[in-house]
């Protein structure tokens, strides 16, 4: 996969925050121009049932934004070293840090117990999972936190990362799901947190904000349906073309439509990744295998257990080991930034948050105005 001379790759791209979300807001218009204009697409869709192109305008522009989101990764599969790999492991584990405080936050505002104007609704923690880093009510990371992370890290006993969650870091439902008394789908490092700081007692709290959306909800919809009924459409004529399912239809587009031959190897290398995820070997065990390859040091197996497990233990505690060194070298450089006065500060997300969710807050108002009931003072 050679990406040398492709314009986004990472390093091509503006620096700066603020810039960068424009950047890619323009960049986003720019995809979605190329594919409504396509006239050889719009005659290949005119053999479709359902086939809106600006609907999949949209279904292929957010592919190829989340291949650019992404790329960073696909491109160290090819370029990376281990010194690189672990400090962005240390990156992404500071990031874990914040997401627990997150989902400590949601719990409290679910239970309206915190209030803050970035939170409207629900959705918006969604938001701020994706743009953690920024979110503007949660605490900076601690030397406390980084202690305990540490302490996380160097346990005897393996903790793989949450890379490979069922579940979304701020997904509710999913995170509190109950088998025998014990949350199925929670992050290790969650509920070790909430050991050492005793915070186990917010996933009890009642969640009040989604009976108060489903309420206003349910009360638009009901206004939606009687509008409907009072107004219904003419019977449409049977279409007997076969349907355009998008997901199907984003394979051909790369193989028909795309121009950008970047875009293709980009595409192509995400779909082997995929691919190997979905095969039976033993992904996890050829990874290990590779990481302590790389390592100069003596790394010690475990006996008395399955060699694959043991391989894979004794990388995975390397990993932890140099991913905990390094959370000292960034808090100790986050520090020395703001002793030097220069800012790290969080940008400000409000436009691309009402971008996210505003729909979502806009109906919840409409709801609330049918049921005679005062809105949120942040909608």
């Amino acid at each position: 996969m050679d990406l040398s001379e492709f314009e986004y790759r990472p390093e091509n791209l503006p620096k700066d925050k603020t810039e960068n979300l424009k950047f890619m807001a323009n960049l986003r218009e720019k995809f979605t121009a190329e594919v409504l204009e396509n006239e050889k697409l719009k005659k290949y869709m005119e053999c479709y049932q359902m086939a809106d192109i600006e609907r999949f305008a949209k279904y292929v522009v957010d592919k190829k934004m989340n291949l650019l989101h992404h790329l960073d990764w696909l491109i160290r599969r090819h370029e990376y070293t281990p010194e690189i790999k672990y400090r962005k492991e240390a990156e992404k584990t500071i990031e874990l840090i914040q997401q627990k405080k997150l989902f400590n936050i949601q719990c409290l505002w679910r239970a309206n117990q915190f209030e803050h104007p970035a939170l409207r609704c629900t959705y918006d923690f969604f938001f701020w999972e994706r743009h953690i880093n920024d979110c503007p009510f949660l605490d900076p990371v601690s030397i406390e936190d980084i202690q305990l992370m540490q302490a996380f890290l160097r346990k005897p006993d393996v903790h793989i990362p949450e890379r490979y969650m069922l579940v979304g870091y701020q997904e509710y439902d999913g995170l509190l799901k109950m088998e025998d008394d014990e949350y199925i789908h929670m992050p290790p490092w969650y509920t070790l947190y909430d050991e050492y700081r005793n915070t186990g007692n917010l996933l009890k709290l009642p969640d009040l904000r989604t009976q108060h959306e489903k309420l206003l909800m349910d009360a638009l919809r009901k206004e939606e349906q009687r509008k409907e009924k009072e107004n219904p459409k003419p019977p449409v004529e049977r279409d007997k073309r076969p349907y355009f399912y998008e997901h199907k239809q984003l394979i051909q587009y790369f193989k028909l439509f795309e121009k950008d031959k970047h875009f293709l190897e980009i595409y192509k290398e995400d779909k082997i990744y995929m691919k190997e995820l979905e095969t039976t070997n033993d992904d996890d065990l050829d990874l290990a295998i590779y990481n302590l390859r790389k390592v100069k040091e003596p790394v010690y197996v475990d006996g008395g257990k399955d060699w694959r497990d043991a391989i894979k233990e004794a990388a995975q505690r390397h990993i932890n080991k140099m991913v905990a060194d390094d959370l000292d070298l960034l808090y100790e450089a986050d520090a020395m930034f703001n002793e030097l006065g220069i800012s790290t500060s969080k940008e400000d997300l409000t436009d691309a948050l009402n971008e996210h969710s505003g729909f979502m807050v806009k109906r919840l108002k409409q709801g609330a105005l049918l049921l005679g009931i005062e809105p949120d003072k942040y909608w």
